[in-house]
């Protein structure tokens, strides 16, 4: 896959558990050579009542959110080692950690490779991890 296709694209991850464990799920970002959280709500003051009346009854079509915060928190960084990437996360939630991937066979928008926490300076056991392109 090209870069071009990597840049901006938001993936879904499924890092296999650990026995006896729930596999852990999530999407990011790339932006560059960073990794953003993706979150696709916002937090927003309701629409007053009078205003949701007209929008039912036809007489607006549009509600303004107002102060709604869409920036996204930065999570990691990627870097590209041959055909393959690693992934470096730096911070707590979702976890840390790193993930080597590379795609699944040419031209696929499936990537497999491995995931590594990291607790303090040391890395765990290595746990596969499959990523997905999301095509909303």
């Amino acid at each position: 896959m090209p870069d071009d296709q990597i840049e901006g694209s938001v993936w879904s991850y499924k890092i296999e558990a650990e026995k006896g464990g729930k596999p852990v799920e999530g999407s990011f970002r790339v932006d560059g050579d960073a990794i953003y959280a993706v979150d696709r709500t916002i937090k927003v003051k309701p629409p007053s009542p009078r205003k949701i009346r007209n929008i039912i009854k036809g007489k607006e079509a549009e509600i303004t959110l107002p102060g709604g915060d869409t920036s996204a928190k930065r999570i990691g960084d990627i870097v590209k080692k041959g055909s393959k990437y690693r992934i470096d996360f730096i911070e707590e939630k979702p976890f840390t950690g790193m993930m080597h991937i590379g795609q699944k066979e040419k031209g696929s928008t499936v990537w497999v490779g491995y995931f590594r926490e990291k607790s303090g300076s040391k890395y765990g056991k290595r746990q596969d991890v499959e990523l997905r392109l999301k095509e909303d």
